[in-house]
């Protein structure tokens, strides 16, 4: 037989169960802007009954039912939806860091714009074709030193903005690991309390919402992926390799890139870099991908096309005159890596020189870039990956020979100076591991470098020119007979260029005469600032483009091309993220018009408890009075 109670603990369930639903929604409406909540629903159901059919019971029909329970409160979230969200998170962070970056970038080329280094190299040629249309003026050789120095300012600024955008991009690189690494200990901390509240029966729902969060979050910094263990073990993976264990961390680490000063590459504990790992997606990889190619890249043509430039400049002021006589000046500074003049080097810093450096070496013949050499051969440079050979034939012209070299990526690029002799020089270093502009080797098995160009004192191995030893230059180079070099410069020359003091401090001493065989100037010769005037479209080899005015139009429209690039894919995630992120909050995200619904239904499922309660009391009361008078 069934309690007399029995109402009153039916009605108390009801109150209980409606009271919870009603603090659920309350909980809801409350976290309505609450970043990462995911709304909850009570879930009700029935109390076993009070008879099983396997037990003894009263000859009653039916079971008697005992009223509701809580069976869960659920947290509505679709974890396939979340993966999907994840999957798309890394790209978008990576495309949102660089289209920001790249756009810091493009504010630093400012290509068109009177500030540019483009508008002062324009200015400072035209200066020079002014000073040819006036060779004996004293006030144009003054416009073409200012001109020189707004130049070389320009370059100057230009290299400080790229370099403290690499500066910038470190510190980011370095804030982004620790931030992972944060994410990642809080993550481990939450797994942890969910197990506990798990295990005790509870439903941690906001911890779960604090750690998905968490995971949104770090997915665009890197790319992940999760796992969830039938152990509720949960896991956080990098391009499967475990961040997240449960409690157990395993964080990133950061070294110092060698031969790279101040610049950090991001560990996986004492594995690879971990930007192998990184599948070019998540702001981490945006941020290093930026700092070691872009920004870098952009250092390195700066420098490329200062040395080229200066060092042209000058080869032609040094063979000119000035109006005093004064003739061999350079126009802009040269600062050499070493003192040395035949380019000797200490490479591991014993004390003792082991290889020479030198950035430019010219023949002694003058060719004819149309005329066929009628020779054959193969000539040998170092590359980033090893040697680098180059063939030539019989039907091969100059001019098709020096477009095989600059076009074979090896460290070195050739010309014909304004002599039509021909000259090598070394390019940008690869990878940190080489020197800039040092020439590493030069080979011939035949003659074009030898007897043709003047350049070589003999084919073969045992004739070529390598780096890797002192004096190289003269134990294989034709210096006897007119061979010229130049030493290589010091790191980074677009840091430090400026116009020579001697000609800043006396205007007559700029070159605009050719030189004479008594070293004087004809009144009147205006030839030397022609051929300096002229470079603007000479073939020069600058980073392997044609002359310097392709330079500038490759560069401004490189970047460009960039910031369209990176722009549109920006826009195309963060629609997809957007869409992705709207469907899930019409999933998990709170609706006031269903809560204040549920509000009032739930109210009401209260309020018929109560009254039931009610109406038993009365009920027990009549029974009891009647037990008392009977």
């Amino acid at each position: 037989m069934h309690s007399t109670f029995m109402g009153l603990e039916i009605g108390k369930r009801g109150i209980l169960a409606h009271q919870t639903s009603l603090k659920t929604t309350g909980h809801n409406l409350a976290n309505l802007n609450t970043e990462g909540y995911s709304r909850q629903r009570v879930k009700l159901s029935t109390v076993e009954p009070l008879y099983d059919a396997s037990l003894e019971r009263v000859n009653v029909p039916g079971q008697l039912g005992q009223g509701p329970k809580i069976q869960q409160v659920e947290r509505i979230f679709d974890i396939l939806h979340e993966n999907q969200i994840l999957s798309t998170a890394d790209d978008f962070g990576y495309w949102q860091t660089r289209e920001f970056y790249i756009r810091k970038l493009e504010m630093i080329y400012a290509e068109p714009n009177e500030t540019s280094v483009r508008t002062y190299m324009d200015a400072f040629w035209t200066s020079w074709q002014d000073l040819a249309g006036n060779p004996e003026s004293l006030a144009q050789r003054n416009i073409v030193i200012e001109n020189g120095k707004a130049l070389a300012e320009a370059i100057n600024h230009r290299y400080n903005s790229l370099y403290e955008q690499r500066v910038l991009l470190n510190d980011a690189v370095k804030v982004t690991v620790n931030d992972i690494n944060k994410k990642a200990e809080q993550i481990a901390i939450l797994n942890n309390r969910i197990v506990l509240s798990k295990a005790v029966g509870d439903d941690p729902n906001d911890l779960m919402d604090r750690r998905d969060l968490l995971v949104d979050q770090l997915a665009e910094l890197v790319p992940l992926t999760v796992e969830h263990r039938d152990t509720d073990e949960f896991l956080v993976h990098i391009y499967g390799r475990t961040l997240v264990q449960g409690e157990l961390v395993k964080p990133l680490t950061m070294s110092e890139i060698p031969n790279d000063p101040g610049m950090m590459k991001v560990d996986w504990v004492e594995e690879d870099e971990l930007k192998d790992y990184l599948g070019k997606s998540g702001k981490l990889y945006s941020l290093i991908e930026l700092r070691d190619v872009d920004i870098k890249d952009e250092i390195k043509k700066i420098d490329t096309m200062t040395i080229n430039f200066s060092d042209m400049v000058n080869g032609l002021h040094r063979e000119g005159v000035g109006r005093g006589g004064s003739t061999g000046l350079d126009f802009f500074t040269q600062l050499p890596i070493i003192e040395d003049v035949n380019g000797n080097y200490d490479s591991n810093g014993d004390g003792e020189f082991d290889q020479t450096y030198l950035f430019r070496i010219t023949g002694t013949e003058s060719l004819s870039p149309t005329q066929p050499v009628g020779l054959e051969g193969t000539l040998t440079f170092d590359g980033a990956d090893g040697p680098v050979e180059v063939p030539y034939y019989a039907s091969d012209t100059v001019e098709k020979i020096v477009e095989r070299i600059n076009y074979a990526n090896s460290n070195v690029v050739a010309r014909l100076d304004s002599q039509g002799r021909l000259s090598l020089k070394g390019t940008m270093g690869t990878s940190g591991q080489y020197k800039d502009f040092v020439i590493r080797h030069v080979e011939d098995s035949g003659q074009f470098l030898v007897g043709y160009a003047g350049l070589l004192q003999a084919s073969g191995a045992d004739g070529a020119y390598d780096y890797d030893q002192i004096n190289a230059g003269q134990a294989a180079l034709r210096l006897n007979e007119g061979v010229t070099y130049a030493v290589s410069p010091l790191a980074n020359p677009a840091a430090w260029i400026s116009v020579n003091s001697r000609v800043a401090a006396d205007a007559n001493m700029v070159a605009a005469t050719m030189r004479l065989v008594t070293n004087e100037a004809a009144i009147g010769d205006n030839r030397m600032a022609l051929a300096i005037a002229d470079l603007r479209y000479e073939k020069v080899m600058v980073d392997r483009l044609t002359s310097l005015d392709d330079f500038f139009a490759d560069n401004a429209a490189l970047v460009g091309v960039k910031g369209s690039n990176a722009q549109a894919s920006y826009l195309d995630f963060d629609a997809r993220m957007k869409n992705l992120n709207d469907i899930k909050q019409s999933i998990s995200g709170v609706n006031i018009n269903e809560e204040f619904a549920d509000l009032v239904r739930f109210q009401h499922g209260f309020a018929a408890s109560a009254r039931f309660v009610t109406e038993i009391d009365k009920m027990l009361e009549t029974i009891i009075k009647l037990g008392l008078n009977g």
